[in-house]
């Protein structure tokens, strides 16, 4: 039995700060579960993020109030949150950004394919995650930064956290988790579906495609936006696009988005 299982639950969160508690995780509600059997259940999410605030609170109880001791070992850990300086904000589209954040000592994540960690913010007093893929290129990953693209939603929780963001600021993240058991050649041809954001675990995989010279897989991407301008990291897929065993089509839904005749080629109007 560990120190944890000794100590009474009650007994442990009176003897935290009100700043460790304010950021006791909040249990999902019913109709936050799909009920579908998703990979990554919000279910599963809470039961790791209170076993985490647990044991910050067994280390605030160890260490002193405001004193949750120091985690060594790797740049980041799917077990515990870590702070991570946010060096860069590039603004992309009128609600979505490039966010740099710099990673200690030019460590290296060391990530696999559509694997993605959980960012961790109090918003209005209740603490709040969100599961974003990074974007970053293994080179990249070398000189210690690590790259996300993040969309900002009018009633997002996480999007009014997002929004406050400034360089210099240190924001919370723990993993990698999930990822793809990706074999080379165990397909002829993939059709790959993204959109918005959702094209970092994509360019993820196509990365992990052309990097292999014997990997034969024919990959189709479809990427679905609303305008041209909305097509996020579009020099990189351009690049991609020059494989011999990769083709990518941009969807657009917006009927009036203005294209460039150069590129007509590669885009598809999809009305609905």
């Amino acid at each position: 039995m560990t120190a944890k299982d000794k100590l009474d639950k009650p007994l442990l969160q009176a003897r935290t700060s009100e700043e460790l508690l304010a950021r006791k995780p909040r249990k999902p509600t019913a109709a936050e579960c799909c009920g579908g059997g998703c990979a990554v259940c919000v279910n599963d999410i809470y039961a790791q993020e209170l076993a985490i605030w647990e044991d910050e609170c067994m280390r605030e109880l160890q260490y002193g109030p405001g004193n949750r001791g120091s985690q060594q070992g790797p740049a980041i850990s799917p077990d515990y949150y870590k702070s991570f300086v946010l060096q860069n904000i590039r603004k992309m589209t009128e609600c979505c950004s490039k966010y740099t954040f710099a990673i200690d000592d030019f460590g290296c994540l060391g990530y696999g394919v559509g694997q993605h960690l959980i960012m961790r913010a109090s918003v209005d007093g209740e603490i709040v995650t969100r599961q974003y893929t990074p974007v970053s290129h293994p080179s990249a990953l070398t000189l210690g930064t690590l790259l996300y693209i993040m969309q900002v939603y009018p009633k997002g929780k996480m999007s009014k956290y997002i929004k406050t963001l400034k360089e210099g600021c240190s924001v919370e993240w723990r993993g990698p988790l999930g990822g793809l058991d990706y074999k080379p050649n165990t397909h002829k041809r993939m059709l790959l579906l993204a959109a918005g954001t959702g094209i970092a675990p994509m360019v993820q995989v196509l990365r992990h495609i052309t990097s292999m010279e014997e990997d034969y897989t024919m990959v189709r991407l479809l990427f679905g936006t609303a305008k041209y301008r909305d097509i996020y990291l579009k020099d990189e897929l351009d690049e991609l696009k020059h494989f011999w065993n990769v083709s990518i089509l941009y969807c657009l839904s917006d009927e009036n988005s203005r294209t460039p005749v150069n590129e007509q080629a590669d885009l598809l109007l999809v009305l609905t």
